[in-house]
């Protein structure tokens, strides 16, 4: 009987140490710098794995690191990186290998070309203004005459505004007079 459930527990144990090693992916990962060994902050790091299309994208950390995890094994990959304001880098031919990490740095050099100027203009609203504060919901009279209702309490017709379930709490008693 010992005997059995030790030869029991080796095999559970045999079974999870060996399901540890069943990775099938791989990881892409680097620093994103510029000339003078400053991070760039949200870089944009994008992996075009050639042979099927399939794109992953990351953005660079506070300290120029970053991450592109659960990669196909293979290749080849296309590795671009960008950041407004500096040249794209595109790295070719990158082989991944299984469960390890390919580590690709770069360093973007300034672009030459500048950025055309963004307008910004803004305008006055009717809509939306300093009049109009919170949800509005507009019921017109045609909808409360043909409202399904059964006690006529206010109840009935304020649940069509979401918000007046607020205000029924706080007023005792409401009557509704709905005129032709």
């Amino acid at each position: 009987m010992k005997l059995k459930l030790l030869i029991l527990c080796s095999l559970i144990l045999i079974i999870s140490i060996s399901s540890y090693g069943q990775t099938t992916t791989s990881k892409i990962s680097g620093t994103i710098t510029e000339k003078t060994g400053e991070a760039l902050f949200g870089a944009n790091i994008i992996a075009l794995h050639t042979p099927t299309g399939t794109v992953s994208g990351t953005t660079a950390q506070v300290n120029g690191r970053y991450t592109l995890s659960n990669l196909r094994i293979g290749g080849p990959y296309t590795i671009t990186i960008s950041y407004v304001g500096f040249e794209s880098q595109k790295i070719t031919n990158v082989f991944l290998t299984l469960g390890k990490t390919t580590n690709i740095d770069a360093v973007l050099s300034d672009d030459t070309n500048m950025l055309d100027e963004i307008v910004i203009s803004s305008g006055k609203n009717t809509i939306f203004n300093n009049g109009r504060t919170g949800a509005q919901t507009s019921i017109r009279s045609k909808d409360l005459r043909t409202l399904p209702t059964i006690s006529r309490s206010a109840s009935d017709f304020t649940r069509l505004d979401p918000a007046a379930l607020e205000v029924l709490l706080e007023v005792e008693m409401i009557n509704i007079i709905i005129l032709p």
